[in-house]
């Protein structure tokens, strides 16, 4: 039949144009090619269907959702700010194979069952009934937010949030240190109380003084313009000058380097894969660092030359945090197995406590709070929920129309403090800075437009300050 002919074309066509804007948007990398057959697989499955199976209708509405999908798949991609965006270039074929398209052909064969015993005008209706599921099915997987239920929703909580202010300014101070565009950091340098602040850029790092911000050197990076420094980058002072701590993500290398770009050591104990994490840390207090690393098959330290003090066998383990010794609370290096557990070892490599994950609740931060130290876990119009290590809940901060995405402890004069920062939804775009003391008392409040990344500078007087990075460089204090 003509139908089936045309069905033929057009799982071929989708199964041609899906294989090569895979390619195109990037995602295939070295196996591109196994990528882009995985990308055409619904639609050549679909093609070999339409050879064997004597109606029409389910077929056709399998390729009509199918071909939908996949274009919405590649719009929100392509619109999305998100880094892991492309992420769904990978999961779209599977869920095509097993959701959209059975749905299609089930739709398919409904109508097409009304559509033999209709007239003309109940003919046009499914045909703009058709159309209208497809419009949704393409708003729904690539601009959600633009449905009418959730755009409602959007302004409903754009009036409730309002414009960008400080809701409730406490006892706090915002001194607003740099207006360039650079990195920033916090590190101890000179051996006496309080941290100092490194401004860097391609050029080098402008070191300033933690309290007063004053100027009070620089440190060149005289190699390669643009090669040293990155996002992943943290500076380390090592025995004779800072360094350079390529501290890992994605595909990028763990490297420990001068200033000048040469290296010092790496770290790679699998041959396969990079490590994921390698976070410097000071967590005994004695001014020399240690580093600690994630890797495919363990967490483990290494010392100031690379090598290896201990070891834990951990399944692909993410780090979270690494806080140091704080009287009698030992120190602690946070870290979890992706849908098996959240567990933390001391800087002897002990395993102090640890609990059992679901894959839909990840913990996104380790670190000091008022309750103690914890696991912090939050989601979508989920309360900011503090778990310790033995798995006991400390704690629950609701964030009414936010989702907490980051945070940090914070040493006050009346105490520890935690800083939370919130996303609104996508549509909404609005964020929340949030200070709670202990019992869960908001001490600061403040709605933003965009998202900082949080820090915490130590102070002279053993309090911190938050430093709020974002289009330069904003600190909060007491």
């Amino acid at each position: 039949m003509l139908t089936h002919h045309l069905v033929s074309r057009l799982a071929v066509a989708a199964a041609a144009v899906s294989a090569l804007a895979t390619v195109a948007m990037g995602a295939g990398a070295p196996a591109s090619f196994l990528f882009a057959l995985w990308s055409a697989a619904p639609f050549l499955a679909l093609w070999q269907l339409a050879r064997v199976i004597g109606r029409p209708a389910p077929l056709l509405g399998a390729a009509l959702t199918g071909i939908v999908g996949q274009a919405a798949v590649f719009a929100a991609v392509s619109w999305s700010s998100s880094s892991t965006a492309p992420l769904a270039l990978l999961f779209a074929p599977g869920y095509q194979l097993v959701v959209i398209m059975p749905a299609g052909a089930l739709s398919g064969l409904v109508l097409g069952g009304v559509w033999e015993k209709g007239g003309t005008a109940l003919r046009g209706l499914l045909a703009l009934a058709a159309a209208g599921a497809l419009v949704f099915e393409f708003l729904a997987i690539a601009a959600p937010h633009r449905l009418p239920m959730n755009a409602a929703r959007a302004r409903a909580a754009l009036q409730r949030i309002g414009e960008p202010r400080v809701v409730r300014p406490g006892a706090f101070e915002t001194v607003t240190v740099s207006t360039a565009s650079a990195w920033f950091q916090a590190l101890e340098l000179d051996g006496r109380p309080g941290d100092e602040l490194a401004v860097v850029d391609g050029r080098g790092a402008r070191l300033l003084d933690g309290a007063t911000f004053a100027p009070i050197g620089f440190e060149p990076f005289t190699g390669e313009p643009g090669r040293l420094w990155s996002w992943m980058t943290q500076l380390v002072p090592m025995e004779d000058g800072l360094a350079a701590v390529q501290t890992g993500g994605g595909f990028s290398a763990t490297v420990v380097q001068r200033l000048d770009g040469t290296t010092l050591w790496s770290y790679k104990p699998d041959a396969r894969l990079n490590p994921t994490a390698l976070i410097p840390a000071d967590l005994e207090g004695d001014r020399d660092w240690e580093f600690y690393a994630a890797s495919n098959e363990k967490l483990a330290r290494l010392d100031l030359d690379g090598k290896e003090v201990w070891s834990v066998p951990a399944v692909s383990p993410a780090l979270l945090g690494a806080l140091p010794r704080r009287g009698s609370v030992p120190a602690m290096v946070g870290a979890y197995e992706y849908g098996r557990r959240a567990f933390a070892v001391d800087e002897k490599g002990a395993v102090l406590g640890g609990y059992a994950l679901s894959s839909k609740d990840m913990p996104f931060a380790f670190t000091d709070t008022p309750w103690g130290r914890a696991f912090l876990h939050a989601g979508k119009a989920r309360p900011l929920r503090g778990v310790a290590p033995d798995g006991r809940e400390l704690f629950s901060v609701p964030l009414g129309d936010f989702s907490a995405i980051a945070a940090v402890g914070l040493r006050l004069k009346a105490g520890p403090a935690l800083a939370v920062l919130g996303a609104s939804t996508e549509s909404v775009g609005r964020f929340r800075l949030l200070i709670v003391g202990e019992g869960g008392a908001p001490l600061y409040d403040e709605v933003l437009a965009a998202p900082p990344a949080l820090r915490a500078l130590r102070r002279p007087d053993g309090t911190t300050a938050l430093l709020l990075i974002k289009d330069g460089l904003r600190v909060i204090r007491e």
